[in-house]
């Protein structure tokens, strides 16, 4: 008896998967019908209709053609920029994560800065090492002061102090609250200049701007926005120039690597692939 119950148990549960296939089959052929009526009826009403069809094709015309001025404008725009100048970048490379902000942060430090001196995208070779380069993304000699600048194009709430190596970055999607460990700024920025130091001592300014992106409020002093750097340095009292600094500043400039910047940023790409690093 045991045996004929489960037997007819597994009959129903078939005849309930065949029910299920064949309600899905229904389904899916009234939908493929309801989707050839309508590309019937749309087809029968532009053909009694041509003037809409002369219509979107002079509208698709007009906005292409709109779309390709708009951006030739902001690609001579962007040639004429101070980023440009000093780079050489093409337009294309503003689409990759940070560069937009470093484009945007060098062009307002050299608007608010005429007189200052600036590398960017500065690629140096490490001392006592074979084929390693450590990359800082502005270098800028203002007043006599050599500010070492990092650049965080980063989004959402950024959480850290100034000795933790690790920082965190959290941001919600699809509210959800997500989280995740990063290199710290400060500490990438502090190594930056003891590199630097080993080629030339000097009494380098460590900086790391955030774009309006990052979500933060610190009291850490080397901690800025664009517009809070710019304002502080303004606003600090005019002292006399250091001219130690314009020197060190020219030997700095002739360290640079720049013909192996494409194969540094390869390199990093590798790294963060293979090893999040």
């Amino acid at each position: 008896m045991a045996k004929r119950r489960y037997t007819r148990r597994s009959g129903q549960r078939r005849s309930k998967r065949r029910r299920q296939q064949d309600a899905k089959m229904v389904a899916a052929f009234l939908g493929i019908g309801l989707i050839v009526y309508i590309i019937y009826v749309v087809v029968d009403f532009l053909s009694r209709n041509p003037w809409i069809l002369y219509t979107i094709g002079i509208l698709a015309v007009l906005t292409l053609t709109l779309m390709s001025m708009l951006r030739t404008r902001k690609v001579r725009q962007y040639k004429r920029s101070h980023y440009y100048l000093e780079t050489k970048l093409p337009y294309k490379m503003l689409k990759k994560p940070g560069v937009a902000f470093e484009a945007k942060a060098y062009n307002a430090l050299k608007e608010a800065f005429p007189e200052a001196k600036f590398i960017v995208n500065a690629l140096i070779p490490r001392m006592h090492a074979m084929n390693e380069y450590f990359e800082i993304d502005i270098m800028m000699l203002w007043r006599g002061d050599i500010y070492v600048i990092e650049l965080k194009d980063w989004s959402g709430f950024i959480y850290g102090n100034v000795d933790s190596p690790r920082w965190t970055r959290g941001e919600t999607k699809d509210n959800k609250r997500k989280t995740m460990q990063v290199y710290s700024p400060i500490e990438q920025n502090n190594n930056h200049i003891l590199d630097l130091s080993k080629h030339h001592p000097y009494d380098y300014k460590g900086i790391v701007i955030f774009s309006e992106r990052a979500n933060f409020n610190s009291t850490i002093e080397e901690i800025h926005t664009l517009d809070s750097f710019i304002g502080e340095l303004k606003s600090a009292p005019r002292e006399f120039e250091d001219k130690d600094g314009s020197v060190i500043f020219g030997k700095l400039h002739k360290l640079l690597r720049q013909e192996k910047l494409s194969e540094h940023i390869e390199r990093i790409k590798y790294n963060q692939q293979q090893y999040g690093a």
